[in-house]
């Protein structure tokens, strides 16, 4: 397969008006939805074309209540460049996988707030024992660990550290 890297290219402008935007973003709308065999093709990806046209749907229907003019210019344009990055098979199959990752992973979501996510990331990491599992194979006496647990009151944050031996 050759690729043209100017093959898709198309310049960045303003629309005059609404209708030409919304022109412009039912093209860009059409060639990512005509694409998704190709891209499922192209990447070797887990998912069918029907998946990544659902996505396509919910990426677009996602800006749908944009209501100023320049704004709507600047997601055609990231359109645009992300349908030739795509297309042009320069990115990586994570980067496209990225857009699946609910579909993955059903526990996946974005947290409520920073410190709620934060929370969720330092205990997993600190309770996930897959990895000192396999970092002590070497000694087969156990895994020692070290447990972190969050006690939130009010606006404080209160830390207890604990070790406990994981039998192997």
């Amino acid at each position: 397969m050759t690729i043209h890297p100017t093959h898709l290219a198309q310049r960045t402008r303003s629309s005059v008006n609404w209708n030409d935007a919304r022109a412009r973003v039912i093209k860009s709308y059409r060639d990512w939805y005509r694409a998704a065999p190709e891209i499922v093709n192209l990447y070797v990806l887990e998912v069918d074309t029907p998946q990544v046209r659902t996505k396509i749907r919910q990426e677009f229907e996602r800006n749908r209540n944009v209501q100023q003019l320049p704004v709507v210019d600047m997601l055609i344009s990231k359109s645009n460049m992300e349908f030739q990055e795509t297309m042009n098979y320069w990115k990586q199959i994570t980067q496209i996988m990225k857009y699946f990752r609910v579909e993955e992973d059903p526990r996946a979501h974005v947290p409520k707030d920073f410190m709620t996510g934060f929370l969720e990331d330092v205990t997993r990491s600190f309770f996930d024992t897959s990895v000192c599992r396999g970092s002590l194979n070497i000694m087969s006496v156990g895994c020692r660990i070290r447990l972190l647990s969050f006690f939130l009151r009010r606006d404080s944050v209160y830390f207890r550290i604990a070790e406990r031996q994981i039998p192997m």
